[in-house]
C-alpha cells in the first residue's frame, strides 16, 4: 500500500518541482483525503498530546499518515526525493533535525521536496548526542544534595517553608517523570534492539523503583514540613530527602556509564528528543517551569543558546517571556 501512495504522489512532486531542491504545490485537503484513505499506512501512534507538536520516528521508502486529513492529521512522506506535506495554517509547524512534524486542523497543504540525507540511518550506527542527560542528573543531584542547608535556614517561618517546600515537591515529581519517561521512551527501544545488552538495561531500568517508597516519604514528609513549620519536621524533610538521594546516586552513575553509550548507537535523536517534551507533559506539580531552569543553570551558553534554538518558537517565547523570569524570582527566593 505504501508503495503505491508513493508511486501516485511522488512522481506528480517532483515532476511540478523537478530536483532543484525545496519547492511548493498547493493540495486540496478532501481530494487528497479521498486519494488515500483506501491506502492509508498507519503511523506509529501519537507521543504525549497529539494536540501539541506531536512526533514520529521518519521509515525510509515509506509514506505513515494518523487520519483523519482534513480534520487533524500527520503526514511523512519519504524516498529519493523526499516529500513531506506541511499544513499551511498553523504555526507550529517546525522542522527537528530534518523531519517536518505539523498537527493538520485546514483543508490547505504545500508539498516540499526536501533532500534525504536528513532522515534516519540504521539503529545502530547513530551518532545521537545523549549528553543532555548528563545536565538532568546533575540539576537533579544537585537540588537534593542542597536539601540540609535550603531546609534548615528558613527555620520555622511559615513563608519561607512555603517556598522550599514547594521547590522540593516539585524537584521528587521532575525526577518521578524523568523516570517515567525513561520507563516508556529510552529503555523498552534500547532493550528491544540491544539483545546483548538486555539483561544489564533491564537491571539497571528495574532500579527506579527502589525510588518509589523514599520519593512517597519525601512526599509525606514536605506535606507535614508545610502544614506545621517546625524544627523535627525540617529535619524530618532533610532525612527523607537524603533517602531519595543515596539509592540515586550510584543508579544515575550506572545509567551514564552504560545506558547512555548504547542510547547514543540505538537511538535517533527524534526519538531521543522526546524524552524532555514527554517530561513536560506529564509533570502534575505546578512549576515544571522548574525542571529547564534548573536544567539549564548545569549548561554552558553555547548549549543554552542551541536548547532555545530547538524549541518551537511559541515555546521559546513562553519560555524568555514569562518562565524564565519566573524561575529567577523563585530560585533566588529558595536560596536566600
Amino acid at each position: 500500500m505504501a508503495q503505491g501512495i508513493r508511486q501516485a504522489l511522488l512522481p506528480s512532486v517532483a515532476g511540478s518541482l523537478g530536483s532543484s531542491g525545496v519547492g511548493s504545490l498547493r493540495l486540496n485537503a478532501v481530494d487528497f483525503g479521498e486519494r488515500l484513505l483506501g491506502d492509508l499506512v498507519a503511523g506509529r501512534g501519537w507521543h504525549g498530546d497529539a494536540s501539541r507538536h506531536p512526533q514520529d520516528q521518519p521509515s525510509l521508502n515509506s509514506f505513515q499518515t494518523v487520519a483523519e486529513l482534513g480534520c487533524g492529521a500527520r503526514s511523512v512522506c519519504e524516498g529519493p526525493p523526499v516529500a513531506v506535506l506541511e499544513e499551511l495554517a498553523v504555526t507550529d509547524v517546525y522542522l527537528s533535525s530534518g523531519h517536518w512534524t505539523y498537527s493538520a486542523t485546514a483543508h490547505t497543504f504545500r508539498v516540499n521536496v526536501v533532500e534525504p540525507k536528513a532522515f534516519m540511518t540504521t539503529p545502530g550506527k547513530y551518532n545521537t548526542d545523549v549528553t543532555d542527560m548528563l545536565a538532568v542528573h546533575k540539576a537533579l543531584t544537585g537540588a537534593l544534595e542542597a536539601a540540609p542547608e535550603y531546609v534548615a535556614k528558613v527555620g520555622v517561618e511559615a513563608e519561607r517553608v512555603e517556598v522550599v517546600g514547594s521547590f522540593y515537591e516539585n524537584v521528587i515529581e521532575f525526577l518521578h517523570v524523568h523516570h517515567t519517561g525513561e520507563d516508556e521512551l529510552i529503555y523498552p527501544v534500547l532493550e528491544e534492539r540491544c539483545a546483548e545488552s538486555r539483561s544489564e538495561l533491564e537491571r539497571i531500568d528495574e532500579q527506579h523503583k527502589l525510588l518509589h517508597a523514599p520519593m512517597a516519604a519525601g512526599r509525606s514528609a514536605i506535606a507535614t514540613w508545610r502544614a506545621a513549620p517546625s524544627a523535627d519536621n525540617a529535619q524530618a524533610v532533610i532525612e527523607a530527602i537524603a533517602s531519595i538521594a543515596e539509592p540515586l546516586r550510584p543508579h544515575l552513575a550506572e545509567e551514564e556509564a552504560v545506558m547512555l553509550p548504547i542510547a547514543t548507537k540505538w537511538m535517533s535523536p527524534e526519538e531521543w528528543g522526546q524524552l524532555s517534551g514527554h517530561s513536560m507533559m506529564s509533570f502534575r506539580a505546578d512549576k515544571p517551569w522548574l525542571m529547564l531552569g534548573l536544567v539549564r543553570e548545569q549548561l554552558n551558553q553555547a548549549q543554552r543558546d542551541r536548547m532555545l534554538a530547538g524549541m518551537p518558537p511559541e515555546m521559546r517565547a513562553m519560555w524568555t517571556e514569562q518562565m524564565e523570569p519566573a524561575f529567577d524570582a523563585f530560585i533566588t527566593d529558595v536560596r536566600r
